[in-house]
């Protein structure tokens, strides 16, 4: 199931927008309220009342469409999607159109869909039933879609996708419940994984066979072994452990990966940075959620999907934030991903195809080669229109190399003072977002030398 375009009049910044999108990798990049935000939020009011039809799904307030996502401009509210699904009879793609509306009155509300030329509310319960129904699903032929949605504030809150008390009439269901669970982090993934993996050797020492695997964690085994297959080439089993503090002999709870050919070759992951532990438990939550939808089928991290990620820089390290949408992509090749970033590094690491810029809520595609561009120049595009001036090239220079050589914070910070103090002599220098994206980069620099040294 893919998202092909959208077409929005009056939502929020955007008057008129209409975007065709890729099947698997569409990366947002721009200042910030340029609409990246605005225009993952569309998406996601769509996906909310495709998956709440027939579903008895209890949908937020916060998440329905209200009169303030009109815009101030504008009389009435349209966004219109293409969708694109399986057909269970033909074996082809239908498409789908999903359009929703809303005028400025509280009562003055209608959603319907379109079909081709005529109008149908059937629609989004046929796509209902041709994911759930044997007859029109051919008893799994199909991998069932998951949509996931992750806010630029996922690392500091959490409401759990795996407990819940909703009854669902089709275990399915649960992928598509999740969707409204969009915060995760770190510390409430070890401490489900250390229950779970308890439940499991109880299960196993009951049963007398320790070949028996825990439903729920072995997809996130195997999706967290393929990432570290392909980040450090080693075949590694993803295990909880407890450890001891240096003065104390309580026993905390961890997770650890162990080199499956050397047991001596192991790490604490809780000993990796903020952002590393955030892409890990990313990787976990979407691997969760492609089991619970193909409950059957072992091929479940083939499974499709749509997963949104706002600002997926959020502190990792600038070699992590170029690695993080191939090894997501490498990982999941049937999900298509909505990504929005202000970092050149996470631009730098895709072909330009997949790259749009949203300037002042106008979507298109970016014109310019993006794979293995250099910082500034990607920089210099997105966030400025003019050419930097040679001062400011040579200090942003001077920083990039400071990274690279691993040199002090102290020096880094002396270099955004001089630009910031070059800002102060020539109030007309637009850099302001070149300050806020360099102080950034910083901060991420700090959580990796601090990680660094806790080794």
């Amino acid at each position: 199931m893919y998202i092909q375009a959208i077409d929005l009049e009056n939502f929020r910044g955007f008057k008129k927008a209409k975007v065709a999108f890729n099947t698997d990798l569409n990366i947002f990049i721009g200042e910030n309220a340029s609409g990246k935000t605005s225009l993952l939020r569309s998406i996601s009011q769509t996906i909310i009342n495709l998956i709440s039809v027939n579903s008895k799904f209890e949908i937020p307030n916060s998440l329905r469409l209200s009169e303030s996502d009109i815009n101030r401009e504008g009389k009435n509210l349209k966004i219109e999607i293409g969708i694109e699904v399986p057909d269970g009879n033909i074996n082809e793609l239908k498409n789908y159109h999903l359009i929703f509306k809303k005028g400025k009155f509280p009562y003055d509300v209608e959603t319907y869909v379109q079909y081709e030329i005529s109008k149908s509310k059937k629609v989004l319960l046929n796509i209902y039933e041709q994911y759930f129904l044997e007859t029109t699903f051919n008893k799994g032929r199909y991998l069932f879609p998951m949509f996931k949605i992750y806010n630029s504030n996922r690392s500091f809150s959490y409401k759990s996708t795996q407990e819940t008390n909703v009854i669902f009439s089709n275990s399915k269901l649960e992928a598509w419940y999740n969707f409204l669970n969009n915060n995760l982090s770190f510390s409430k993934l070890l401490e489900w994984f250390f229950e779970n993996e308890t439940k499991e050797l109880r299960l196993q020492r009951d049963n007398n066979d320790f070949s028996i695997e825990s439903p729920v964690l072995k997809p996130i085994r195997i999706a967290l072994n393929e990432a570290f297959k392909i980040l450090q080439n080693k075949d590694y089993l993803v295990k909880s452990d407890q450890i001891t503090r240096e003065g104390s002999n309580k026993l905390i709870p961890t997770l650890v990966i162990e080199n499956k050919n050397d047991k001596n070759d192991r790490e604490i992951l809780d000993n990796k940075s903020d952002g590393e532990k955030a892409i890990i438990t990313l990787i976990a939550d979407i691997a969760y959620n492609l089991a619970i939808a193909n409950s059957n089928n072992e091929n479940f991290m083939q499974g499709t999907g749509v997963v949104m990620i706002d600002e997926i820089e959020a502190h990792l390290h600038p070699a992590w934030q170029r690695k993080v949408v191939g090894l997501l992509h490498d990982l999941f090749p049937n999900i298509q991903f909505f990504i929005t970033t202000h970092s050149p590094q996470v631009i730098a690491s895709v072909n330009s195809d997949k790259v749009f810029l949203c300037d002042n809520f106008n979507i298109n595609k970016i014109n310019l080669s993006t794979k293995g561009a250099d910082t500034n120049s990607l920089l210099k595009y997105v966030f400025n229109a003019t050419d930097r001036p040679l001062e400011f090239v040579k200090l942003i220079e001077a920083f990039d190399k400071a990274m690279e050589e691993n040199q002090d914070e102290e020096i880094l910070q002396k270099i955004i003072d001089q630009i910031k103090e070059k800002k102060e002599e020539d109030e007309g220098q637009d850099i302001d977002l070149l300050v806020d994206e360099l102080g950034t980069q910083l901060e991420a620099y700090k959580f990796d030398r601090e990680h660094e040294m806790d080794k």
